[in-house]
């Protein structure tokens, strides 16, 4: 048996469990799916690779966002206050 991180034998802290599970944070997901979006944002597709690589990554969101007990159907809308144009009124 190969030797371990710290030279013992026992298993390793480590995210994995035995059954190929991972458990990440809520944090740690919400940042990956972050990530991924702002990549998926960015990414021009101009041939196979590309379109597989769009691929692979909207796939890893899905996979994320259920995970994280997101719906892969609704998209959350946030609604920002409107600025009125011109000067404010006087308070009188």
């Amino acid at each position: 048996m190969a030797a371990q991180a710290g030279g013992q034998d026992g298993p390793l802290d480590s995210p994995w469990e035995g059954n190929g599970d991972m458990s990440l944070s809520e944090r740690s997901l919400e940042t990956l799916i972050d990530l991924i979006e702002n990549k998926l944002s960015c990414l021009e597709v101009y041939d196979r690779d590309d379109a597989r690589e769009l691929a692979n990554l909207e796939q890893c969101l899905k996979e994320l966002r259920a995970l994280a007990g997101l719906d892969d159907d609704t998209q959350t809308i946030v609604a920002f206050k409107q600025r009125r144009r011109g000067r404010r009124r006087a308070a009188v």
